[in-house]
């Protein structure tokens, strides 16, 4: 078993080795792109993290606090 932790050089080899392995001519594959899927953040916002500094902070937004569903629906339908 390998325990060398994988490289992003190795990620992008491996990833081109799949798409030729796929059937694709090596002179068609122009690059690749390759970036981090996920990232998770760890904390706490302290002025949003109760219910009044979230309240306050969508009003320093200019944004009325039963607008915020409206808000951020866009973005919701993006995330999925």
């Amino acid at each position: 078993m390998n325990t060398t932790p994988a490289t992003f050089g190795d990620d992008v080899i491996a990833e081109a080795d799949r798409l030729r392995a796929s059937g694709l001519d090596a002179n068609q594959i122009a690059g690749i792109l390759s970036c981090y899927d996920r990232i998770v953040i760890t904390g706490t916002l302290a002025g949003v993290c109760y219910p009044e500094g979230m309240a306050k902070h969508l009003r320093v937004q200019g944004i009325r606090l039963f607008d915020y569903p409206r808000v951020v629906e866009p973005l919701r339908n993006e995330i999925r």
